[in-house]
């Protein structure tokens, strides 16, 4: 039953901007996440390819 106390602290804790800034610094995360996923893969790739014959 303390969770529901907890759970309505939560919700007014968040205002409007609060929420705003939350949004918006999770989508920039992600945003990070999926580019440092692109460039680790990337790299990656990179490197299996094998030396070219000589």
């Amino acid at each position: 039953m303390s969770w529901l106390l907890l759970i309505g602290w939560v919700n007014n804790w968040f205002t409007e901007k609060r929420r705003t800034v939350t949004a918006f610094a999770l989508a920039g995360l992600l945003f990070v996440y999926g580019a440092w996923q692109f460039i680790a893969d990337r790299r990656e790739r990179e490197n299996d390819d094998p030396e070219p014959a000589s």
